[in-house]
């Protein structure tokens, strides 16, 4: 439920990982914790952004604090998409994901009508 003091704060590319049965980090539990990634995204000139993610379980995706994609539910791997319009400069990009029992995945793609103008860099 991300409340509570944070088991750590990682600077790490986005998230693109099967945890399987482990936790996300060493000493971290393999099943109920809840994580956050969050990048900036620069794009050069306004462009449609498309978001995919694939969770097991639960997971929100938000831009510029927006909730675009809201499955904060038990469920097995299932992919959402969605598809914004974005103008040009920087966007904060946040993931939240929950892990509950037993297998645990996210993997998270962005990409632009225009790949050259798109660019992620990692949240200050």
């Amino acid at each position: 439920n991300l409340e509570g003091p944070p088991f750590g704060i990682y600077y790490e590319p986005l998230p693109n990982t099967d945890f399987g049965m482990n936790g996300p980090k060493k000493g971290m539990p393999a099943d109920n914790f809840s994580i956050r990634y969050e990048s900036d995204v620069i794009l050069k000139e306004d462009s449609l952004v498309n978001l995919s993610v694939t969770s097991d379980d639960g997971v929100r995706v938000y831009m510029d604090d927006e909730l675009l994609l809201d499955y904060w539910i038990p469920q097995d791997s299932i992919q959402r998409r969605k598809a914004v319009k974005l103008t040009k400069g920087t966007h904060r990009l946040k993931i939240e994901y929950f892990e509950g029992l037993v297998g645990a995945k996210l993997f998270f793609k962005i990409s632009s009508d225009n790949p050259d103008h798109l660019s992620l860099k990692a949240a200050d």
